[in-house]
C-alpha cells in the first residue's frame, strides 16, 4: 500500500487539529496565546510635584495684617480679664450675699416649725383634757394627738437643711466657684502673653517697614 492509500484525508488532519487546540485551550488557556506577562507589574513611579510657588505679602499689607492681629489679641485678652472678675465677683456674691440670703431662709422656716410644734403640743394638751372630760371624741383626740408628730418631723427637715446648706453646700459651691477663678486667671494669663507677643511682632515689623 502506497503512501496515499492510508493517508488522512485534508479535512479530517483539520479538524483533528482543531481538536487539539481546543483541548490546549482549555487545559491551560494562557498557554497556548498569551495575552500578557505573568510577571506583576511595575508600580509607576509618581511624578515629581512642581515646587509651588511662594507669595507673601507686601511689607504695608503684612503691617496692616500684623495691626489686626494684635488688636485680636488685646481683645481677647480684655474678655479673658473681664470673665476673670465676673468669676472673683461670683465667689464675692456668694459668701456676701447668696448664702446668707439661704441661710435667712431656712432659719425663718426652723423658726416657723418650732412656732408650729408649740402649738401642736398646746393644742394636744388641751384635746386631751376635753377627752378626758368626755367632751372631745376619740376620732378628733387621734388627729390632735398626731398633730406634734407632723410639726415635729417639719422642724427636723428645716434643721437638716441648714444642717446641710452650712456643712456641705457652702463649701462645694466655694469650692467650684474658686476653681473657675483659677481656670479664669490661666486663661487671662495665656491671652496677656499672646497679646504681648503679637505686639512686639508689630513693633518688629514697624521699625523693618521703616527701614525700607
Amino acid at each position: 500500500m502506497d503512501r496515499r492509500s492510508w493517508s488522512l484525508p485534508r479535512r479530517a488532519r483539520g479538524l483533528i487539529a482543531g481538536g487539539v487546540i481546543a483541548v490546549g485551550l482549555i487545559l491551560d488557556p494562557g498557554g497556548l496565546f498569551p495575552l500578557h506577562s505573568q510577571e506583576p507589574a511595575q508600580p509607576a513611579k509618581p511624578a515629581k510635584r512642581e515646587a509651588e510657588p511662594k507669595f507673601e505679602l507686601k511689607p504695608g499689607a503684612r503691617l496692616r495684617v500684623q495691626r489686626l492681629k494684635t488688636r485680636k489679641a488685646r481683645a481677647l485678652y480684655e474678655v479673658a480679664r473681664l470673665n476673670r472678675e465676673l468669676a472673683e465677683i461670683a465667689v464675692e456674691e456668694y459668701i456676701e450675699g447668696t448664702f446668707p440670703l439661704d441661710l435667712a431662709r431656712v432659719e425663718a422656716e426652723i423658726k416657723a416649725a418650732e412656732a408650729d410644734l408649740a402649738r401642736a403640743r398646746s393644742s394636744a394638751d388641751r384635746a386631751r383634757r376635753m377627752f378626758d372630760r368626755g367632751q372631745l371624741s376619740g376620732a378628733e383626740w387621734q388627729v390632735a394627738e398626731h398633730l406634734p408628730r407632723v410639726c415635729q418631723f417639719a422642724l427636723e427637715q428645716a434643721q437638716s437643711k441648714k444642717y446641710v446648706l452650712v456643712k456641705y453646700t457652702r463649701e462645694r459651691t466655694i469650692k467650684n466657684l474658686e476653681s473657675e477663678v483659677k481656670k479664669a486667671r490661666k486663661l487671662e494669663g495665656d491671652k496677656e502673653a499672646a497679646r504681648k507677643l503679637e505686639a512686639a511682632k508689630l513693633a518688629d515689623l514697624e521699625r523693618e517697614v521703616g527701614r525700607k
